[in-house]
């Protein structure tokens, strides 16, 4: 479960005072959050909610599995440091990892390829370069 605010400046609601109500609303309801879980705020205006003792790396991991690709495949994009275990994983895979112009400096030290900010469209432009683009892709 991932939320965050539309305002461009990542200010914000303080998603971290609204913790026990966000728990409240889906526990029980594992179809949405299973239980128990872990809560991080990579970003100002950001939380991200995972399953406990889980990251977005095993999550890449699994959804490598299930569509029967290497991780030597894999684009990975990321800003925060709930990604620096997925930019890792691409990389060390021979994969893309790329990271995001606004991620902190454990981000940029785990990627390879570096893009612009969020407002700079930075994610689209890494799509471009690495998915769409009929240049080789490494």
């Amino acid at each position: 479960l991932f939320l965050a605010t539309d305002q461009a400046d990542g200010g914000g609601p303080d998603f971290s005072a609204m913790q026990d109500v966000i728990t409240a609303a889906v526990r029980g309801r594992a179809e949405i959050l299973p239980d128990p879980v872990a809560w991080f705020s990579p970003t100002t205006g950001t939380i991200e909610i995972m399953p406990l003792g889980q990251s977005k790396a095993q999550g890449m991991a699994f959804v490598l599995e299930q569509l029967g690709e290497e991780a030597a495949n894999m684009l990975a994009i990321g800003d925060g440091t709930t990604d620096v275990e997925m930019l890792t994983m691409a990389r060390e895979a021979g994969g893309v990892s790329v990271a995001m112009g606004n991620g902190n400096a454990a981000v940029h030290a785990a990627a390879e390829h570096a893009t612009g900010t969020n407002e700079e469209a930075g994610m689209a432009a890494a799509l471009r370069k690495f998915v769409l683009s009929e240049a080789p892709k490494l």
